[in-house]
């Protein structure tokens, strides 16, 4: 991919705090990361492309994976899922993108009291080796919603100056299923009603501990299928800065 300068006057950002640095540099770097997909999985035969919202109504819920006595049509809201982007090969396996953005600011000072409101310096730790639990649903939601063919997806953990990692995580439709399972529940109980959720709805279900031991499991099956270095990466070489002041 060529870089085209930026036409006019590139507009500006102030950020009050580091909580919205992280959000704006999470958002204009999603491109570049997946990029770097566009370039590795060419490596690897395989074509990344371009995806928007996928509606579960699509492909609707293969009845193996509906929770017991749940009509989809009924006992279940709207969902959909937005992957960052789709690899396809040759053979016809669909696996998802989900890219994760790591922003290298943190908040200025050594110490509690030397910090200032809009002080920033630079903290990369680099990408990280593993999948947070709380990835989990999302990823496992998107593989369901991109349809029987998609049978993984690829986590990309992007640093701004160490490089990317790319994790594997396989689908797991029983993993799935009790996810489905708890959303009926939420459905039922609380939206079709127009009820408020108390706080932790699911904390006295039956099976809900077991689905957080699940989450954690599913999660430490994710494994490294490759660690790109930040001269691998391709960015704009028309602004480096990553202070503008």
């Amino acid at each position: 991919f060529s870089y085209s300068p930026p036409e006019g006057d590139v507009p500006h950002r102030q950020v009050q705090h580091v909580g919205q640095a992280r959000m704006l540099w999470g958002n204009t770097q999603e491109s570049t990361s997946v990029l770097a997909a566009v370039n590795y999985f060419h490596q690897h035969n395989g074509t990344v492309k371009e995806i928007g919202l996928c509606p579960l109504e699509a492909y609707g819920v293969p009845n193996e994976l509906l929770p017991p006595g749940v009509d989809a049509e009924t006992g279940l809201p709207l969902i959909g899922a937005s992957p960052d982007a789709v690899v396809c090969f040759e053979d016809g396996r669909v696996e998802a993108i989900e890219v994760k953005n790591h922003a290298p600011f943190g908040e200025g000072g050594t110490t509690r009291k030397s910090r200032r409101p809009g002080k920033f310096v630079i903290r990369d730790p680099g990408p990280y080796q593993s999948i947070a639990p709380w990835h989990v649903p999302q990823i496992q939601l998107e593989m369901l919603c991109l349809g029987p063919k998609c049978v993984a997806a690829n986590f990309m953990s992007c640093s701004a100056t160490k490089g990317v990692t790319i994790q594997r995580i396989e689908r797991n439709d029983a993993y799935i299923k009790k996810m489905l399972e708890f959303t009926h529940i939420f459905y039922r109980d609380f939206v079709k009603k127009g009820v408020p959720p108390p706080t932790d709805f699911a904390a006295a279900l039956p099976g809900h501990k077991e689905f957080l031991e699940m989450t954690l499991h599913v999660a430490a099956t994710s494994k490294v299928i490759a660690e790109l270095s930040a001269r691998e990466i391709q960015r704009s070489p028309h602004n480096k800065k990553l202070f503008l002041d």
